[in-house]
């Protein structure tokens, strides 16, 4: 059985590969680099091997705000956004984010308020950004370690059906076309990194679970399943807040 510390290990790596893929912020790369390393050292055996060789890394420097910003930007080269790789994304888009949003609400993950200026709006993602859906899947995996802890048997069970779900069908069906452009395009070292470890991670994530991604090329009709998140009160109480906010700090 997979161990709590493993939970938390995964729960990290989603969380750093989430950072790396947001506006620059204050953690530099070989920094983030530094905490992926040690969260993988940690994870369970088959992610260890796989992803061990991705890792070693050394960065010495990574790229500035502005290849960002090329690069995943508004009008960029490669779009972070699961919607922007459906061929119907006109007909689908809609029920798409209406989708990933009844999940975020149901387990109390929020974005950032609606913008009230240009500044904020540059500011604010949408709920289909690579790094929001990555956020999210470290909050149900520090939930999944907090019903293990409690003994909360059917909380766990929930909790678990949900990151199944959001992996089937979100964030696995994308990954991969999204990681071969980044690996394609004319990208510092870096972001190609990322790239190979964000697909290699996903994959075993799918494997571990036993998901099988739906593509996004024709997806099928999802089956209905109620999405309730098993810790509500406490969601309430004190809602997680993402914010990508864009920071001037050099990584």
């Amino acid at each position: 059985m997979e161990r709590i510390e493993q939970w938390a290990a995964r729960a990290s790596v989603f969380k750093y590969l989430s950072l790396g893929f947001s506006p620059p912020g204050p953690i530099p790369y070989p920094g983030l680099f530094t905490r992926l390393r040690e969260a993988c050292g940690c994870l369970p055996e088959r992610h260890r091997e796989v992803l061990a060789p991705l890792v070693e890394m050394e960065i010495q420097e990574g790229p500035d705000e502005g290849e960002y910003w090329r690069l995943f930007g508004p009008g960029g080269v490669i779009s972070p956004y699961e919607t922007e790789y459906d061929p119907l994304v006109a007909a689908r888009k809609g029920h798409e984010l209406a989708d990933l949003m009844g999940f975020y609400t149901a387990f109390g993950f929020k974005l950032r308020e609606p913008a009230t200026s240009s500044v904020e709006a540059a500011q604010r993602e949408l709920p289909d950004h690579l790094a929001v859906e990555l956020e999210f899947l470290s909050l149900l995996l520090l939930k999944l370690l907090y019903a293990r802890r409690e003994g909360m048997r059917d909380a766990e069970e929930v909790t678990h059906t949900a990151m199944t779900a959001f992996l089937r069908d979100h964030l696995g069906g994308w990954v991969e076309p999204f990681a071969e452009r980044v690996e394609r395009a004319p990208v510092s070292s870096t972001f190609r990194a990322l790239a190979k470890l964000l697909r290699a991670f996903i994959g075993e994530e799918c494997r571990l679970l036993g998901v099988a991604p739906l593509t996004i090329h024709g997806t099928a009709e999802r089956p209905k399943e109620a999405v309730e998140c098993p810790f509500a009160s406490e969601c309430r109480a004190g809602p997680l807040s993402l914010s990508l906010d864009i920071d001037s700090s050099p990584r």
